[in-house]
């Protein structure tokens, strides 16, 4: 029987990594992650002090963290306001991190195990992600972020239509009649991490989109507004504790592009 190869599926702000054995350094991640140990325990440590062996873990947006995972297991990011993070936002309850029943893991450990045992496609994928957030929160995501403040997903929209570009906060603080102090306030209380940030990890997936389309890593880089290759190599090591060299390189690796925009969707 032929080795189990790693999977990584991308969505406009939203990524799963299924994969055997990880072990990286500090990082925080600019989106919140949810991972799911499918063998042994893992060890999950936070900069705060925290040092745990679990099972599976969420982690908030902007949590500096390293984990230490000796089998097979599943990691998912996703943007602050997307209906991925909506309902497991409460479960977190204005912490970094929550813990997730062992009795759940078990519950969702098939169809996980699944993706990295047969590669389904991308929409196969969407609706296991969908069921284990189902299964772990009592609530399936919805196509629309309710939970947001109406003038943060007004923002959101203005910045993912001015990017490449540098969105101007003076202009989207007026745009939402807010002073620039309580939209950068606003934003990351409603979201977990500053504004300067989330629009970093906007930039990641489009740069990561221009790649896919045939462009270098380089042009790929100043495509998605950074100031150079070596900003988005910096980038994407701090967020993903990896470098777009890691990605090319690894022959284990099989990538899909699935490039649906959730955000398009919302009503």
């Amino acid at each position: 029987m032929s080795a189990l190869k790693d999977q990584l599926y991308l969505w406009n702000g939203l990524l799963l990594y299924a994969a055997s054995g990880h072990r990286n350094d500090w990082h925080s991640h600019y989106a919140a992650s949810l991972i799911i140990s499918l063998d042994a325990p893992f060890r999950l440590e936070l900069r705060e002090g925290v040092n745990e062996t679990l099972q599976g873990c969420i982690l908030a947006p902007n949590a500096e963290n390293r984990v230490h995972i000796p089998g097979r297991f599943v990691s998912i990011l996703a943007d602050g306001d997307s209906s991925i993070f909506e309902p497991l936002a409460p479960l977190l309850n204005g912490k970094n991190w929550a813990a997730i029943d062992n009795k759940i893991i078990q519950k969702i450990k098939q169809p996980l195990l699944k993706i990295s045992e047969a590669a389904p496609d991308g929409d196969h994928v969407r609706n296991i992600i969908d069921d284990c957030i189902e299964t772990i929160t009592g609530q399936r995501p919805r196509p629309l972020a309710v939970s947001l403040d109406r003038r943060i997903s007004q923002v959101l929209r203005l910045i993912r239509e001015a990017l490449p570009a540098e969105p101007d906060t003076d202009a989207l603080a007026e745009a939402v009649e807010l002073s620039r102090s309580r939209l950068l306030h606003l934003f990351k209380e409603q979201l977990g991490l500053p504004m300067g940030q989330y629009i970093l990890w906007l930039r990641l997936f489009n740069a990561a989109k221009a790649w896919d389309e045939g462009q270098s890593i380089t042009e790929a880089a100043h495509a998605a507004g950074f100031y150079d290759q070596s900003h988005y190599t910096r980038t994407m090591r701090k967020m993903l504790d990896i470098t777009p060299s890691t990605l090319t390189r690894n022959p284990q690796l099989e990538i899909h592009r699935c490039w649906e925009d959730e955000h398009n969707t919302k009503q």
